[in-house]
């Protein structure tokens, strides 16, 4: 199995319940996303550990990275922590779920990202990144990369240019494929040229959902799938918001058609062949239904109404009973 090694931000994620009252108190805005300095954050510190809270390992890298040492895959994580027991609760923490670690370390403290839970379920985010964002070009290394496939980037980590730049660099000397998260629509926004460069210049995969997607280009979910697939090797969206017609449009006229050859025919030949099944009706009580034949990819069949417009169909049409009197 191919390996993988992502780079990204080290935070420790904290997790606290507290009642809108106390939220209110704090002045934090519910739902909103503050981020604090060195300062505020080690002032916080104490008034935070005497609300019980729960700690857990986070960034975007390092949870993408844990999922994939959980299914089987070798994987490996860049990232940057402080000095400090978070710091080793951190890289504890990978590695027991099994990710080969390669943090660097700071005299500054490890990012925090704490997050206030109400009653309602609401989170309401104050953020220390701390010496995540420390991490530089001088921090990597060919030798950290080497034996690896797959390099993951995640989106947070694009606005620090110096060392996305390097480690692509690096990466695509070595041959690697490298995938990019677009993390947000708001950070894709934010730097919007310099994605563009860097998915037409660098990037094999991408992950994107709806909105960023739409923040990257300006289209519809078809459109900008087509758009950014033409720009980079493939492109992966995310499930909760995909369409999946929109990816299987794509697939198809991707491929050739079986019985020509064209590219691109693929899926006209293949909608075609939804309507002889009768899974789409091309008029009431249409006939004749195509009967199952050998060959192609659903089990299917090819009639002299079924092939490419302009081009000889590869099979006989041949009559059969209508769908729901046939065994398919």
């Amino acid at each position: 199995m191919d390996k993988i090694i992502g780079i990204g931000n080290a935070l420790v994620d904290v997790l606290v319940h507290v009642s809108d009252e106390r939220l209110a108190a704090m002045n934090l805005p519910k739902g909103s996303t503050q981020f604090i300095g060195r300062e505020q954050f080690i002032e916080s510190r104490n008034t935070i550990a005497a609300m019980n809270p729960t700690r857990a390992r986070g960034g975007s890298a390092a949870n993408t990275i844990s999922a994939l040492a959980n299914l089987g895959n070798s994987s490996g994580l860049i990232a940057k922590t402080g000095r400090d027991e978070d710091g080793d609760f951190y890289e504890a923490e990978c590695r027991k779920a099994g990710m080969d670690t390669l943090l660097k370390r700071s005299e500054t403290p490890t990012g925090v990202a704490t997050t206030f839970i109400t009653p309602d379920g609401q989170r309401t985010f104050l953020d220390y990144l701390g010496a995540a964002v420390e991490l530089t070009a001088d921090d990597i290394t060919d030798n950290m990369l080497a034996g690896y496939k797959y390099l993951y980037l995640e989106g947070y980590l694009v606005q620090n240019h110096a060392l996305v730049d390097s480690v692509v660099s690096i990466a695509k000397r070595m041959g690697m494929k490298i995938c990019l998260d677009m993390a947000s629509y708001n950070i894709v926004e934010s730097d919007l040229e310099y994605f563009t460069t860097l998915v037409r210049n660098y990037v094999d995969i991408v992950f994107a959902n709806e909105e960023e997607s739409l923040a990257f280009t300006g289209l519809e979910p078809a459109k900008a799938l087509e758009t950014i697939a033409s720009m980079c090797d493939s492109e992966v969206r995310s499930k909760r918001l995909d369409s999946r017609p929109a990816r299987r449009k794509l697939r198809n006229a991707r491929k050739s058609c079986r019985s020509c050859g064209k590219s691109g025919a693929r899926n006209r030949h293949h909608r075609r062949g939804r309507l002889l099944r009768g899974r789409i009706p091309a008029r009431p009580g249409a006939r004749p239904h195509a009967r199952r034949v050998p060959g192609g990819r659903h089990g299917a069949f090819v009639g002299n109404n079924t092939g490419c417009r302009g081009h000889t169909p590869r099979r006989t049409l041949e009559r059969s009973a209508p769908p729901h009197k046939r065994n398919l």
